[in-house]
């Protein structure tokens, strides 16, 4: 076997704090549907093979393929999976919570709406597709929590007509988990598993130096008693070129004039029933509900203008948002991204109802129930488009502007009232530019062209 010793080795430490809600599912269903992945000490944590499987698949969207496979920076990294496969280069730990972190798990419901109906829709991914309605339970962990990250990188001699190529590529990584672009877990286009890496050190071994074996020889990640030695920018040597994804941003700011219910369940009998969903003490709108909202106003919206052209609306639908194939063992993932909003300056108000019998119109016995919407104040809707084209901007703002004039209903309750929002030409920004009707015309227009003709360069 060929001599190929370890020329250096890097030791990369730092906090890796939660900026949004974070779902990492351990393929139990102890607690809820779908809990929280949790140690021998039942502290949860962030798997190295997650973290990990998210860097490559980021990776792979910022390297151009070669031939058709990945790129062999990626390749060196992460390491081969074909005939002759390779270790990675790159070790990452299981990142555990830290000492006095802080962190807390909360259970969120989730819905499958069918949107036809406007109703909970039944299971599809089940042998028995007529099973019951597709409402469902998760775990997550709530912002705020901090894990500790533990990365190793090992450079061997053979690697060295790369090494620039490779320091390029490794500090292309912790920079963007610095800036808190990546993501893991479950429901990332949703708005959840904001990760963001701060207080990162990074101490570069030289193996050929006999002060330096011995630092590696005494290391030890608890105690991290070694200066580091470098950084990302030292690390940079812009020898890679790095691909920079197409993005359509909508930022729109609405107002509640009424009221919304996001609910969560109580289980606690001297709670109110349902409350409107909070994260840290905040009411928020999740990512899921903006979803469900947007897709809601997009499927009627096309019905009318393709005159209930279901098989179009479906395909566009999927196009967009994504599809799930269990048949066929298929997927594809939903270009557009949806952040979770914080409501500010609501109010929250108990509210009891009596639940009626729409065959009789009496009242159903013992069916007293006590819901907590929150009242007024204002809430941001972000997204993003990844590749976007003009036609699917122009669906974008329509379904917008049905959510704007009260048309889309946000949320539950909508029967009673609830879950209506304004919003006006001043309140909506696309890629950081306040809309025009003028801009608007634009995308209605590629719409237009689009299911008239079919695909567009536009």
């Amino acid at each position: 076997m060929k001599n190929n010793p370890i020329s250096q080795r890097f030791f990369i430490k730092g906090k890796l704090t939660v900026l949004s809600p974070l779902v990492i599912g351990s393929g139990e269903d102890e607690h809820t549907d779908i809990d929280v992945i949790r140690d021998c000490n039942g502290l949860p944590f962030v798997p190295g093979t997650s973290l990990a499987g998210v860097l490559r698949h980021f990776m792979r969207n910022r390297l151009e393929a070669v031939n058709g496979d990945e790129h062999p920076i990626i390749k060196a990294l992460f390491g081969k999976t074909e005939k002759d496969s390779t270790l990675s280069m790159l070790m990452i730990s299981d990142s555990l919570l830290q000492e006095n972190g802080g962190h807390h798990v909360t259970v969120r419901d989730g819905l499958k709406i069918d949107y036809a109906t406007k109703t909970v829709g039944k299971h599809t991914d089940k042998d028995d597709e007529s099973g019951g309605g597709a409402k469902y339970d998760y775990e997550v962990i709530e912002p705020g929590a901090s894990f500790d990250l533990k990365m190793e990188l090992t450079i061997r001699e053979n690697n060295r007509p790369d090494i620039d190529k490779i320091y390029d590529a490794a500090a292309f990584i912790l920079k963007h988990l610095e800036t808190g672009s990546l993501r893991v877990g479950a429901k990332t286009r949703r708005g959840m598993g904001q990760l963001r890496l701060v207080d990162a050190g990074i101490l570069k071994l030289d193996m050929n130096s006999k002060a330096d074996v011995q630092t590696w020889i005494d290391f030890d990640w608890k105690q991290w008693n070694f200066q580091p030695n470098i950084t990302t920018a030292d690390m940079t040597t812009n020898m890679l070129t790095f691909i920079t994804p197409q993005q359509f941003t909508i930022s729109t700011a609405f107002s509640i004039p009424y009221s919304i219910l996001i609910r969560h369940y109580n289980v606690d009998p001297s709670d109110d029933d349902t409350t409107h969903l909070r994260s840290n003490g905040r009411a928020v709108i999740p990512g899921t509900s903006w979803n469900g909202a947007l897709r809601q106003a997009i499927h009627s919206q096309l019905n009318q203008i393709t005159g209930k052209n279901e098989k179009k609306v479906d395909e566009i639908m999927e196009i967009m948002f994504g599809s799930v194939n269990p048949k066929k063992k298929t997927a594809a993932a939903s270009r557009v991204t949806i952040e979770e909003s914080i409501i500010e300056k609501e109010q929250a108000m108990s509210y009891t109802r009596n639940k009626v019998d729409r065959f009789t119109g009496g009242v159903v016995d013992s069916a007293l129930f006590t819901e907590k919407p929150v009242y007024r104040g204002s809430v941001s809707l972000d997204l993003t488009l990844k590749n976007p084209k003009d036609w699917e901007k122009g669906i974008l703002l329509l379904a917008l502007k049905d959510i704007a004039n009260g048309i889309q209903s946000v949320g539950g309750a909508a029967n009673v009232g609830r879950g209506i929002l304004q919003a006006g030409y001043r309140d909506i920004k696309v890629d950081d530019t306040p809309l025009t009707p003028e801009i608007e015309k634009t995308y209605f227009k590629s719409l237009c062209s689009y299911l008239k003709n079919g695909e567009t360069n536009g």
